[in-house]
């Protein structure tokens, strides 16, 4: 079996959080949010190019 037949584990995600209060915290939070939706749009992005790659086009 070759490397691109090979199951590939499935990846690991390790991230803080961290809670302060105020301005401070406002912000992070608003921080916080944006990077939890740029990971979750790329999620998606790769589940799509999984998708597309093992259906056949329709020709």
């Amino acid at each position: 079996m070759n490397d691109e037949n090979r199951p590939r584990k499935p990846p690991t995600v390790t991230f803080e959080i961290e809670t302060v209060d105020g301005e401070e915290g406002e912000a992070l939070a608003r921080e916080q949010a944006a990077v939890m939706i740029e990971v979750m749009t790329w999620i998606v992005e790769q589940r799509g190019k999984q998708n597309h790659a093992t259906t056949p086009e329709s020709d």
